[in-house]
């Protein structure tokens, strides 16, 4: 698995976490934008920073999997 995928696995279970039913009850601009911000958090806490064109691939794939695309 590529770091990219495991980082995108990784944003999806904390966000699964905290959210619990995302589907339901989110428009998508709600996700992305509380998507992003679980994000920052992870990297945060990793202490890790990413290009602008990996960190928009991150988010963009774990939309796209939340969202069963």
């Amino acid at each position: 698995m590529s770091p990219i995928e495991e980082l995108r696995d990784e944003l999806i279970g904390k966000y699964a976490r905290i959210a619990n039913t995302v589907q339901a009850y989110f428009s998508d601009d709600d996700l992305l934008i509380d998507l992003r911000k679980q994000l920052d958090t992870l990297l945060k806490s990793r202490n890790e920073s990413l290009s602008m064109e990996v960190y928009t691939l991150v988010v963009l794939r774990a939309f796209r999997t939340l969202r069963g695309a």
